[in-house]
């Protein structure tokens, strides 16, 4: 075997450790992107039912809501913007 069958197995070993390199690296961005996922939504439904339980809880907080979900009806669409950013 000469020198050069051994750089060329050496180039080929080395293109085959990128590419298993890469596609681990696309595999751990997939599961990263899915977990980070999974957890802005479980925060988003920890902060929601936080809320609710504190309506739950007391009954004036509660009144107050219901009163302003009464009152949004009529609210013009620019107001209802402001409140929604």
């Amino acid at each position: 075997m000469n020198w050069d069958a051994v750089g060329a197995i050496a180039e080929v070993a080395g293109v085959l450790g990128i590419v298993i390199s890469l596609v681990y690296v696309g595999v751990q961005v997939r599961q990263n992107t899915m977990q980070l996922r999974q957890d802005n939504l479980r925060e988003t439904m920890r902060g929601t039912l936080d809320n609710y339980w504190y309506f739950h809880r007391d009954d004036a907080a509660f009144e107050v809501f219901v009163w302003v979900v009464k009152a949004s009806r009529n609210w013009s669409q620019e107001i209802k913007l402001t409140f929604t950013r």
